[in-house]
């Protein structure tokens, strides 16, 4: 008997299988924003002549892109320093 983990995991390679098209959709999430910095982020998107949502989205895609370039750069220097 599979236990609740590989059941899932099952499933899931069944659905990618049966819908491919799935994979590359994008998460919508609803978030809450706390008030007292929404009027400062609406002057930053409108400095940036984004809406709110794009701002926020382009932001939160730069702020996890830029710690995955970081993530790799510390990677390959570590490699480096270790081959020398």
């Amino acid at each position: 008997m599979k236990n609740w983990q590989e059941q899932i995991l099952e499933t899931t390679k069944d659905i990618k299988l049966k819908y491919p098209f799935i994979e590359n959709r994008t998460m919508k999430k609803l978030i809450d924003i706390p008030e007292e910095i929404v009027q400062d982020l609406k002057i930053l998107a409108i400095k940036q002549n984004k809406d709110l949502k794009n701002f926020i989205q382009d932001e939160l895609v730069s702020l996890v892109r830029g710690e995955k370039k970081e993530q790799n750069t510390v990677n390959v220097n570590s490699k480096l320093k270790y081959k020398q």
